[in-house]
């Protein structure tokens, strides 16, 4: 296994492929709502995992581009560039740049994220050991069978409801917005399962995919696809544990939407109860459907066939450059029995003659005489 320009082309190709296809499934109502978010969230992450793995495999079937892509690929590669006394091709320049790039990424991450444990710190109001937020989190617990690490804070910066944090997860709520109990339970219990779904480490991975392929801008819509199908995940998960209470849990939404600013940016780290109106009304779509627990299996086995056969063939075919310059063509001869000739020697080489002159000196013929 290598990685080239080849590889890491075929695994761009194959992902943006099943996201484009996966994308337009999500953006058709009739169809989003037969398929449902299961199936398109197992077809991203196969779209996620082919591009995790940019390699090229041994022994594999070479498609061959036309000839006028092929020449654009060879400028590409070709060292052109003399740079601090190195010649640099295009795409050795492009390595350096990306990976400056994703270094920079991964560095204001991580500030991002020791920055918003500052501003909890320093100005967050700790609302734990409130009666009832206290027995909301208890009773969440005991219901999921799960121990209460959970740890509650107000804090003025942050505009809706959300978790942060791994292995102690903290749940922020917005200031100045009046919640009653049931309210009060409906987000304690989303945000908890965002985080017994392990869904922030899911956000993790594909934050770093997305600042690893930072020029790539479908990764930010794979992002953002991913996300919106792990609020549906959960929205699904809070209603069949009390269906009665839809209604309930979408006019918690609806207050929600009403008292939190339209200028949200939720930070990369955290999972908020609401984000944008498009991800709302695909909330919506799904909560309100009232078929939603019978989806049809064809259509959504056809969603997962076509993206494993196109993650698979990836591995078993690669596209490549056809392109000789013509520079090269002048220095090149084709051997032919009518004009070349071979002497094997005591030492089993073999002396090819051309035109009656010795030119090289080989150590097979196997290539040579097929």
């Amino acid at each position: 296994m290598h990685f080239s320009f080849s590889s890491v082309l075929i695994a761009i190709l194959a992902s943006n492929l099943i996201l484009i296809f996966i994308t337009a499934v999500l953006y058709k109502k009739k169809f989003f709502l037969t398929i449902g978010y299961r199936v398109l969230l197992a077809g991203l992450v196969i779209a996620a995992l082919r591009i995790i793995v940019p390699l090229e495999l041994p022994n594999i079937k070479n498609i061959y581009f036309p000839k006028f892509i092929s020449y654009i690929i060879s400028r590409l590669l070709t060292p052109r560039l003399y740079i601090f006394s190195h010649w640099f091709s295009i795409w050795e320049l492009f390595l350096i740049v990306w990976g400056i790039g994703f270094l920079t990424g991964v560095y204001l991450s991580i500030r991002q994220y020791h920055q918003l444990k500052k501003v909890i710190i320093s100005q967050g109001k700790e609302l734990t050991d409130n009666k009832e937020i206290g027995e909301c989190l208890e009773k969440i617990c005991l219901q999921k069978n799960k121990r209460n690490s959970f740890k509650v804070y107000q804090c003025p910066v942050i505009k809706v409801p959300m978790v942060f944090g791994f292995r102690n997860p903290s749940i922020l709520l917005p200031e100045e917005v009046g919640l009653d109990n049931q309210q009060l339970y409906f987000i304690l219990y989303h945000e908890m399962m965002h985080h017994f779904n392990h869904d922030l480490y899911i956000q993790m991975i594909i934050e770093l995919l997305s600042i690893l392929y930072w020029w790539n801008p479908a990764c930010r819509v794979l992002k953002k696809q991913i996300h919106i199908l792990l609020e549906m995940r959960v929205d699904d998960e809070v209603i069949n544990q009390n269906p009665e209470e839809t209604s309930a849990y979408l006019e918690c939404l609806l207050y929600l939407v009403k008292n939190y600013s339209k200028n949200i940016s939720l930070p990369e780290h955290m999972m908020g109860f609401i984000n944008d109106n498009s991800t709302l009304i695909k909330r919506f779509e799904m909560l309100t459907d009232s078929k939603a627990g019978r989806k049809k299996r064809l259509p959504g086995a056809g969603i997962i066939v076509f993206s494993i056969i196109v993650y698979m063939s990836s591995y078993l075919l690669i596209f490549e450059a056809n392109y000789c310059s013509q520079e090269v063509l002048d220095r090149t001869f084709e051997v032919t029995a009518d004009d070349s000739f071979f002497i094997k020697n005591e030492d089993g080489t073999y002396d090819l003659y051309y035109n009656n002159e010795r030119i090289d000196t080989v150590t097979s013929l196997e290539y040579l005489l097929m």
